[in-house]
């Protein structure tokens, strides 16, 4: 993986443009989510380390109540 300064990450033949939480591949768009891109880019920003759910849930959802299900939609989606 690797980042540059025009704010983005490269990992295997995919593009992530943090500015935008825009995925990319080949050049075309993937589409997602908006909370799977939210979830993708704190992976990539926290790679190499244990993420537990609690964690994620409350990085991506902090002032919304939502269940673990919000979550295993947007990883399922990724």
């Amino acid at each position: 993986m690797s980042r540059n300064p025009e704010k983005t990450i490269r990992f295997a033949e995919f593009i992530f443009d943090t500015q935008g939480n825009i995925l990319s591949r080949d050049g075309g768009i993937v589409a997602l989510e908006p909370s799977a891109a939210r979830v993708l880019r704190y992976f990539l920003e926290n790679e190499g380390r244990l993420i537990l759910k609690e964690e994620i849930l409350e990085a991506i959802w902090a002032d919304v109540f939502t269940t673990e299900d919000v979550l295993k939609r947007a990883v399922s989606q990724i």
